[in-house]
């Protein structure tokens, strides 16, 4: 199954260098999830070639513009486009009462179903479970109620093991012991743990969005394949980070290495930076598999956490 993540937005409250605001993909097999949708989201839809008519939900992570003002936009476009298909939003408290003003005041009425799920953004709670895998809240600590989101497997990839005879397991019955389903043959019962190896752990994601550093955030992310975390400032404007509650590039890294992550990227940039070499650099002191996000680009879900990164 496809497990990928695609950054359509890498700049901070302040468009500038041709970034744009924070917005960023998720795709698990045929599964389309967006997490935040500032403003100029649609635009990167049609530059991406993004069908919004494939989004299964909307995780919004605070209530800061740069994070949701393009919203309403979007839930009005998919509506005229023709969308029937019910859409949920996982927001902090608040967003509901935002969006009901908005319809209420511009008279939108949309085609399809919308449910606003909010949730305390004060604890790590599963607010999400389809047939693969998971999502859970990971609280952030900004100006605002903030979390972010860690995406996970709750079944990895699995095979017959090599001694077992298949021909005493009829096809139908093949699907549903890698699913776990013991199955009950005509000569006993074959249990599916006697059956089935993993040939791989379950993949992780996770999504730190606006936050001053938390050290206590690794262990909530341990194991993470790919973290996406901001990377606002750098380390000469560490004062500043502090008061706008952000972090560095080497606090991001330093959150990867302690994580035991495998791959990290970097995002949510501030203006000052035209180039980003600088939270690159300081960041591969701390952790050396780490990249500046790139607007468009796409960043496979793979187990690669037993890769060396530390220096």
């Amino acid at each position: 199954m496809d497990f990928k993540v695609t950054v359509l937005g890498t700049c901070s409250a302040t468009f500038a260098w041709g970034r744009h605001q924070s917005a960023t993909l998720v795709q698990f097999d045929n599964l389309h999830f967006l997490i935040d949708c500032g403003e100029g989201t649609q635009l990167q839809f049609i530059d991406h070639k993004v069908k919004t008519a494939k989004l299964e939900a909307i995780f919004i992570s605070h209530l800061h513009g740069d994070h949701y003002l393009g919203l309403v936009g979007l839930l009005g476009t998919m509506s005229m486009g023709g969308r029937k298909k019910p859409l949920t939003i996982y927001s902090p408290v608040g967003l509901k009462e935002i969006i009901e003003v908005q319809f209420k005041h511009s008279g939108t009425i949309l085609n399809y179903e919308l449910n606003i799920l909010e949730h305390q953004a004060n604890s790590p709670e599963v607010i999400a479970q389809f047939q693969y895998f998971k999502v859970s809240t990971l609280p952030l600590q900004h100006r605002v109620p903030c979390t972010g989101y860690l995406f996970e497997e709750t079944i990895a990839k699995r095979k017959f093991r090599s001694d077992r005879n298949l021909e005493v397991v009829p096809v139908p019955a093949i699907k549903a012991m890698k699913e776990g389903e013991d199955y009950d043959g005509p000569e006993g019962k074959y249990f599916a743990a006697d059956w089935i190896e993993e040939t791989r752990p379950p993949r992780k994601f996770a999504y730190c969005s606006d936050t001053i550093y938390l050290p206590h955030l690794a262990a909530q992310i341990q194991g993470v394949d790919l973290l996406y975390h901001e990377a606002t400032f750098d380390q000469e404007h560490i004062t500043r980070a502090k008061e706008t509650f952000h972090s560095t590039a080497i606090e991001a890294a330093t959150v990867a290495k302690d994580a035991g992550a495998g791959r990290l990227i970097l995002s949510h940039f501030s203006s000052r930076f035209k180039e980003l070499d600088v939270l690159v650099n300081e960041a591969k002191s701390v952790f050396l598999n780490s990249e500046a996000a790139v607007e468009g680009a796409e960043y496979p879900i793979l187990v690669n956490r037993t890769v060396t990164n530390t220096k």
